[in-house]
């Protein structure tokens, strides 16, 4: 912020973004400004009526709330107040920034709000970041009306109950995080092949019952986390249809069976994880001695880990 001289245009400081018609500041970024204390309401913050883009990210605003005056930037599409410090219950206005379509709140401890009320309003949001926040409740159905979502993460949140299955069928959703919600339940439902999904990861959650075969539907899938839950049945040789994928870690759970040879022919796997599956060192033999062991470079490494295997 060395660069904020009051003598000098605010147009030309670093953070600050203006339209270049109306001169009026629609961006400010002070993310990693070593600001710290409280927002108040009377702040100068909120007499930027323009703002459509606000990062407050990685200061630390001494655990105070995140005050209600923010509803007064009605025009703002980006919002980052992740690792900001903030706590206690979220205000209800927040709701109020239709034109939100990013919201990042993630890694605030002790910030605490209902889910329900955050999202009914918000339906044009496409990124969605709650990780590392106490929500402490079951996803709320109104999640389904964010049809335009395409990042969704929602890490160590303290979800409860059932997942909706139809959150997998959101029709542009690439990024789906919920590890580290142990008490979270549910199942992976079928799966179309019109799904943009690239990044999945259910690991450390309660999960469980088999793979389905249409996980082989995730034409654009790159990451597969399903390690630490509870699945069962067999392998399913449909991933071996992943052709993107780079990362399968399948560890700590209850499958049983052969490893599929089909998982041999991916082309781009760099991590195959399998700790603590029923799997036999014969087949790990055979996917090690493939040809795709050779897509392996100096810049590339290719694990296979499994451990106390049953045999």
């Amino acid at each position: 912020m060395e660069s904020w001289d009051e003598t000098t245009n605010c147009c030309s400081w670093d953070g600050v973004k203006c339209d270049k018609e109306s001169g009026h500041v629609i961006g400010l970024d002070l993310s990693c400004s070593w600001l710290y204390g409280t927002i108040h309401p009377n702040s100068s913050l909120f007499s930027l009526p323009h703002l459509q883009s606000l990062n407050l990210a990685f200061n630390f605003f001494n655990n105070s709330p995140i005050s209600s005056a923010f509803s007064r930037f009605t025009g703002l599409t980006h919002l980052n107040l992740s690792s900001s410090g903030f706590s206690g219950k979220i205000s209800s206005k927040i709701s109020f920034l239709s034109k939100l379509t990013s919201l990042d709140l993630s890694s605030n401890y002790n910030l605490r709000f209902g889910f329900q009320l955050l999202v009914q309003n918000l339906t044009k949001l496409r990124e969605l970041h709650l990780d590392y926040v106490n929500i402490s409740s079951v996803i709320p159905s109104s999640m389904l009306n964010l049809t335009s979502l395409s990042s969704l993460h929602l890490v160590y949140c303290g979800l409860q109950g059932k997942f909706h299955d139809d959150i997998f069928h959101l029709p542009n959703l690439k990024e789906l995080l919920l590890l580290d919600n142990y008490d979270l339940t549910g199942h992976l439902p079928k799966l179309n092949s019109s799904s943009p999904l690239e990044y999945l990861d259910l690991g450390s959650t309660s999960f469980s019952g088999e793979l389905p075969n249409s996980i082989g539907n995730l034409k654009s899938l790159n990451r597969l986390y399903v390690d630490n839950c509870k699945f069962s049945g067999s392998i399913p040789a449909s991933l071996g249809k992943l052709k993107k994928i780079t990362i399968l870690s399948l560890s700590n759970n209850n499958f049983e069976g052969p490893l599929p040879s089909q998982v041999s022919g991916l082309p781009n796997l760099a991590y195959l994880l399998l700790r603590n599956c029923s799997i036999n060192d014969t087949e790990v033999e055979e996917i090690s001695q493939c040809k795709s062991y050779y897509w392996v470079t100096w810049f590339q490494t290719m694990r296979v880990q499994v451990k106390k295997m049953q045999q």
